[in-house]
């Protein structure tokens, strides 16, 4: 073990003196080495097949700059001499430019048939996403409704500060925040209920870290002491004066408040803003615009049908790995969260258009309730479809799940049997426009132009 250790004790020594440089007498006076800024370097020149290699590049960063100005030319024929290639080199670099400006050119072409195709059928605008305050059922934007809750909450306040505290605290913080100020706010509390006489447990440092961390940072949690009847005051503490939240003994009456108080705490739930549907309805104008998409829309790039294949293979080959149940969630659950909210628009036989905005892990039973709430009557059956006729029926599965994320367009369809039957038993009025619709869902009918 010891010769070991020593090999390699000798060769990190051998390794710094190498790296220390060239050895010299200690009793000689070396020249310290000093560099010419005018001396250079020869140049090592490069080889044959570098040369070429670089040539060629340059050859083709200029052509890919001159295409903007110069149109494709054909291939060189015998009666235009002056633009055969002289090298093997050049009549392949020619080649490659020729094929790379032609798949430019008709990948240009595709995305502008493209970009218009999207403008043309882009006639429905998706609004911003409106929540409704679980307070005051006033619908909000996004950027609006912790403001309105908040409100809502400083005007409960003054009617029932303990209560609204608890809501505070369990509405406007995250969860782990929240469990973590309950636990401490009961412990205060309990300390209290077991032994009010003993100041120490009536009086909470404000500067205390855990009070900071757990209690202070947390929105309400000073508001609920506050309704408890703890004031904020000067005292001794060491050799000066520090902030205290501070119960005078008078003030508890009697415990059993204070363990209705804690009960409140406790018991309270969080109240989260409700997603609004935003119900609106359209009607295609009987003049709409027929949009006539070119050959070039059709056509598939090499860099497109590449780009498939290597999904196809990466969900081939993620297919044949073997993962549990867990691994799978995880993984749709990657896919669903780049997507909180998604568009449904569900169009009618007679072309009239239903959009609404769920949550993307909402269920397809929503829909359905979505579709039923603007019906005039529930003895209407229908089917939905998307729009490759794959019919919908599994009310459980979530819209994420069914791949009608961001947005979507389904179809309903009904029996035109049992429609006549309903119209024959007086369930409907074939003779208004739009029977199968209530009043209030008719009056929202905007005209697409």
């Amino acid at each position: 073990m010891d010769a070991v250790k020593n090999y390699f004790k000798k060769k990190n020594l051998d390794r710094k003196f190498k790296r220390a440089g060239d050895g010299h007498v200690l009793a000689e006076e070396s020249e310290p080495k000093v560099n010419d800024p005018l001396k250079v370097e020869a140049r090592i020149q490069p080889t044959s097949d570098a040369s070429r290699a670089g040539q060629a590049a340059i050859a083709r960063l200029d052509n890919q700059s001159k295409k903007s100005q110069v149109k494709y030319r054909e291939p060189y024929s015998d009666a235009n001499t002056s633009n055969v290639p002289t090298t093997t080199n050049d009549r392949i670099s020619q080649k490659v430019d020729a094929v790379s400006y032609k798949d430019t050119e008709r990948g240009a072409a595709a995305s502008n048939a493209r970009a218009g195709s999207d403008q043309a059928q882009a006639l429905i605008e998706v609004q911003r996403v409106i929540l409704v305050c679980p307070f005051c059922k006033r619908s909000k934007t996004n950027s609006e409704i912790q403001d309105c809750m908040r409100s809502c909450l400083n005007e409960w306040h003054k009617t029932d500060p303990i209560e609204a505290a608890a809501s505070r605290i369990k509405t406007l913080n995250r969860k782990e925040a929240v469990d973590t100020s309950v636990a401490t706010l009961s412990k205060y509390i309990n300390n209290i209920i077991a032994d009010p006489a003993t100041e120490k447990y009536r009086k909470i440092r404000s500067s205390n870290k855990i009070f900071q961390e757990k209690v202070a940072d947390v929105e309400g949690s000073t508001s609920f002491l506050l309704s408890l009847g703890f004031t904020l005051q000067r005292l001794p503490f060491q050799d000066s004066e520090e902030d205290f939240y501070y119960l005078d003994r008078e003030k508890i009456v009697d415990v059993d408040v204070l363990k209705a108080a804690l009960l409140i705490l406790t018991s309270a739930e969080a109240k989260k803003p409700t997603l609004d549907k935003d119900m609106r309805v359209y009607r295609a104008a009987s003049a709409a615009p027929k949009v006539e998409l070119p050959s070039e829309f059709y056509t598939i790039l090499a860099s497109e049908l590449k780009q498939e294949q290597t999904q196809k293979s990466k969900a081939a080959a993620l297919e044949s790995e073997l993962r549990t149940k867990a691994m799978r969630k995880r993984d749709e659950g990657r896919i669903s969260r780049h997507y909180l909210y998604t568009i449904i628009r569900v169009k009618f036989p007679d072309d009239v258009l239903i959009q609404g905005t769920f949550h993307s892990n909402d269920a397809l039973a929503m829909v359905f309730e979505f579709i039923n709430s603007c019906l005039c009557n529930d003895a209407i059956v229908y089917t939905l479809s998307t729009s490759i006729g794959k019919k919908l029926d599994n009310d459980k599965a979530t819209l994420s799940k069914l791949d009608l994320v961001p947005s979507c367009v389904l179809h309903v369809s009904w029996d035109v049997s049992i429609m006549a039957e309903l119209q024959a038993v007086g369930l409907l009025e074939p003779s208004q426009k739009f029977y199968y619709l209530k009043n209030s869902v008719k009056f929202l009918i905007q005209e697409l132009h």
